[in-house]
């Protein structure tokens, strides 16, 4: 089974970030603003201009087009994202090599900072001189002008959406796992909004307050302040996790990933939280079987369909509220046992088992050792957490039959199971491919 994202890209290329100017324009843009991140007051802080997605410029473009200078990002590596400007001078572009760049007005590097996946988001700039832009890594990075990282959130799939700041330094900005977020300038989650697939296209902002955004579930929406200020989450940053913890009996190995050169090794603080929307908690909570709940909708999917994983947090038995967690997911075929908990051993015991790697981003069989977790360094907060995981199914008639989603919480401080009685793996209704 595999994630309905593609990493195939067209035939090579040359790819250069290009200035093209009328020579002898070129206007100096000064700004001052408050200590809280908002909208830089440059030419051209952010996708579409401004926070309403104008598109409109206070300034004229070349009317006879002439080559200033080019800067050539990796080898091979798409510029997708679409260029900010800053009131420095500098030219701020995300690259398919991973990388975010500062370009000087005259073509040379400023800066890089690497990521850990393409970075197709375009950045927009604060007046404090932050960038903000999303990563393939599921990452949503708060940039500072040095090229150090003040902070960053991870969310339960890739932010391709380019972010919109408020005039009160807030940050909004969609991810693939279907959520809508919204941040303060500290990088804490004010609240988040479940649509009902892929959010890739980038919020603005009406002067009315107001928020529209679309989703790849063919809606177009508007949100506007509910009846209530109160955030339903306020996850504090912490440091950045070291390596992956080798949990007890599943004897995981770490793989490392490469890093783009020409780039700082900032050590930040990231906040990590939950998939997609939390709902606000009631004063009365019926205790749930698991400390994870699963269910897979529909029952029945054909090859290539969508099948949605939701999932449900439950704290009552098993309190791990807060706790750093490592969760690992995975889908077992003609499963031993369904809609229950289990054993690890029997959930072995039934067909092939599919294991999600970092991100849902890849997949692979069980072969008597596990990798680096689906979701590394987790804590939920303190309320009732839920969220949507929308999988394409394999084309392919021969992944055709009877599966489970299967998830494994293990804690990073102990290395040990999050459910300790010996039935650590929670296994979702059962679900067919035909």
């Amino acid at each position: 089974m595999s994630r309905a994202i593609s990493w195939v890209k067209p035939a090579s290329r040359s790819l250069k970030l290009a200035c093209i100017l009328l020579l002898g324009i070129a206007p100096l843009l000064l700004f001052s603003g408050p200590a809280y991140s908002q909208l830089a007051t440059s030419a051209w802080p952010m996708f579409r201009h401004d926070a309403r997605h104008t598109g409109l410029s206070g300034y004229e473009g070349p009317s006879i087009p002439q080559l200033r200078w080019s800067y050539q990002t990796g080898d091979d590596d798409y510029v997708v994202s679409s260029p900010a400007l800053g009131s420095d001078g500098r030219v701020y572009v995300g690259s398919d090599d991973n990388n975010l760049y500062a370009v000087n007005s005259n073509g040379t590097l400023a800066w890089s900072y690497a990521t850990e996946g393409y970075v197709e988001s375009s950045p927009a700039l604060g007046s404090d001189g932050r960038v903000y832009v999303g990563s393939w890594d599921n990452k949503l990075y708060a940039v500072n002008s040095n090229a150090t990282l003040t902070w960053s959130y991870l969310t339960g799939d890739s932010v391709n959406s380019s972010p919109a700041l408020g005039s009160d330094g807030m940050v909004y900005v969609g991810s693939r796992d279907n959520g809508m977020y919204a941040f303060d300038s500290a990088g804490r989650l004010t609240w988040s909004y479940l649509t009902g697939d892929y959010v890739e296209s980038s919020p603005a902002l009406g002067s009315d307050g107001k928020l529209y955004v679309g989703s790849n579930d063919d809606a177009l929406y508007c949100i506007e302040q509910g009846p209530t200020a109160t955030p339903t989450i306020t996850p504090t940053p912490t440091e950045t996790p070291t390596n992956t913890p080798v949990p007890p009996t599943m004897s995981p190995t770490s793989t490392p990933s490469g890093t783009p050169t020409q780039t700082p090794t900032p050590r930040p603080t990231e906040t990590v939280g939950p998939l997609v929307i939390t709902p606000t908690p009631t004063s009365t909570v019926t205790p749930l079987l698991n400390y994870i709940n699963l269910s897979a909708l529909p029952a029945e999917v054909g090859p290539g369909e969508k099948v949605t994983m939701a999932w449900l947090c439950d704290f009552h038995e098993w309190n791990y509220q807060g706790v750093r967690v490592d969760v690992y997911l995975a889908a077992i075929r003609n499963p031993r046992v369904q809609g229950a908990p289990s054993s690890v051993g029997d959930a072995l015991a039934g067909g092939a088992v599919y294991l999600y790697g970092p991100g849902m981003r890849s997949i692979y069989q069980y072969k008597g050792s596990v990798r680096q977790p689906t979701y590394s360094n987790v804590a939920f907060p303190p309320v009732a957490t839920a969220g949507l995981i929308n999988i394409t199914t394999p084309t392919s008639s021969s992944f055709n039959g009877d599966y489970v989603f299967a998830a494994v919480f293990i804690r990073r401080d102990t290395r040990a199971f999050v459910r300790d009685d010996g039935k650590p793996v929670e296994n979702s209704n059962l679900f067919t491919i035909r």
